[in-house]
């Protein structure tokens, strides 16, 4: 040896005060040892691998339904528009980057929505609620991190619902 720290003394005595550069550490650390062994990252993906658990993207537990709002394109804006919505009663709100999901349009837009909601018929529902409030007639989407797309529509109503 030449005289010097081990590598991961060296690497680790440079990003003490830095919990990210830890973390980025451990990772490659593990993923080292998992090298070692038959299958390689593969047996480190097994380990931290749920299968049964929700996918989750965009911090939505999938399959989920969500009542379309409006696309931003930036996430200012939608962050503005969620602001409206609270101030519309609306406190189940959030907003996704519509690249995430392969069957949206893949446009570059952030899109707000009122959900999530785990059954159709709460989706519904919401949808009517919404569609009626605004006097609009926007639809619900089904998100899922598997391939095929489930639009619900309902048509929006004249009267105004209370808020």
């Amino acid at each position: 040896m030449s005289g010097q720290p081990p590598l991961l003394d060296r690497i680790t005595s440079r990003v003490k005060s830095n919990p990210i550069g830890v973390s980025v550490i451990l990772v490659c650390a593990l993923l080292g040892l998992a090298a070692q062994f038959s299958g390689g990252i593969k047996a480190i993906a097994e380990v931290f691998t749920d299968r049964d658990a929700p996918a989750v993207i965009a911090g939505i537990e999938l399959p989920a339904y969500v009542v379309l709002d409006s696309a931003w394109a930036t996430k200012d804006e939608a962050r503005r528009r969620l602001v409206v919505l609270s101030q519309s009663g609306y406190t189940n709100t959030g907003f996704f980057w519509i690249p995430d999901f392969e069957y949206l349009s893949g446009k570059s837009l952030w899109q707000v929505y009122v959900g999530p909601f785990r059954t159709r018929e709460a989706a519904l529902d919401a949808l009517r609620t919404y569609n009626n409030r605004f006097h609009v007639s926007t639809y619900a989407l089904r998100l899922s991190d598997k391939p095929g797309r489930e639009e619900l529509r309902c048509p929006a109503n004249t009267q105004r619902v209370p808020n």
